[in-house]
């Protein structure tokens, strides 16, 4: 879905944003494994998770965000 350059600038400046603002952040790219991944017309959904997927994003947003979000 996205050229692999391109990609690694974008990410790079979402790090860099975050950390001018002080603010966490988690590159989600390769969080849930392929075979989470869902199925479409007989073959891999390259957008959607199954079940056990989103769980798998949750527990990694969950790492990345939830002291941030606990605070008042």
């Amino acid at each position: 879905m996205f050229y692999e350059e391109e990609y690694a600038s974008y990410v790079k400046r979402l790090r860099r944003l975050a950390a001018a603002e002080a603010t966490a952040f988690a590159d989600l790219s390769d969080a849930v494994p392929g075979a989470q991944w869902g199925y479409w017309i007989d073959g891999p959904d390259p957008i959607h998770f199954d079940e056990e997927g989103h769980r798998t994003l949750a527990a990694r947003l969950d790492d990345a965000f939830g002291a941030h979000m606990a605070q008042p």
